[in-house]
């Protein structure tokens, strides 16, 4: 889940880049409330995601 904020929160660019540390973003318990019911409501576990069947394509997530 820790992967999760981090990557959300750098793709809104909310990293603090002149932070002492690697882990400062700016942010809200309202911002991180929505990102965690996102995770829980909104999509499929990782594992679930797969390359479909007889689809000899590329396929990434």
């Amino acid at each position: 889940m820790e992967n999760v904020f981090h990557s959300v929160l750098s793709f809104r660019k909310r990293k603090v880049e002149s932070a002492p540390g690697n882990e400062w973003y700016y942010t809200t318990l309202e911002e991180l409330k929505e990102i965690f019911e996102f995770v829980l409501n909104g999509t499929e576990p990782i594992s679930e995601l797969r390359k479909p069947e007889g689809n000899d394509e590329d396929y990434s997530i």
